[in-house]
């Protein structure tokens, strides 16, 4: 998987979603958008697919990630592994927004869907909630995308990529 270049791709649609929208929509309606863009885009995804939450073997909830993308090859775009989305309004990821991704990324092996079996990445992919008419510098980015890895032997979540690049 190229992940910067997926990241890009991701980057660039989700752009175009936030300035076609503008702020102050809740998730639902940038995922609506998103599923567009990736049907547009031939683009394969699940959305909102149920998955199974294991505690010592056993299963003990369920939980749903926002997007699965399935393996693709088109000349743009190579994903040779599913790779999980999730979407937040808000004004910055957080802590709490990587504990949900990891969660989805430690419980993917144990379900019985084997499509999702080999999923140890995740991007989480934010919406500015509100635009700040007081912020003439456009200092609060619209977008963002952190994409994170999961290693299953040391339980710790890796960025791999974070998007937009900041300059200090």
């Amino acid at each position: 998987m190229n992940a910067q270049k997926i990241c890009d791709d991701l980057f660039n649609i989700a752009t175009d979603i936030y300035n076609e929208l503008g702020g102050g929509f809740n998730e639902a309606v940038h995922q609506n958008a998103l599923a567009i863009e990736f049907r547009d885009n031939g683009i394969k995804y699940i959305k909102e697919v149920n998955i199974e939450v294991f505690y010592k073997g056993q299963s003990v909830g369920t939980d749903r990630p926002d997007f699965v993308l399935l393996s693709s090859r088109k000349k743009s775009w190579n994903l040779n592994e599913p790779l999980v989305i999730e979407t937040k309004v808000a004004s910055n990821i957080t802590n709490d927004h990587i504990q949900q991704l990891k969660s989805y990324l430690k419980s993917f092996p144990h379900n019985k869907n084997t499509l999702l079996h080999s999923i140890k990445r995740g991007v989480l992919l934010k919406f500015l909630k509100n635009e700040d008419f007081d912020d003439p510098d456009k200092t609060k980015m619209p977008v963002e995308i952190e994409l994170w890895e999961f290693s299953k032997t040391r339980n710790k979540m890796r960025l791999i990529h974070k998007m937009p690049v900041k300059v200090d």
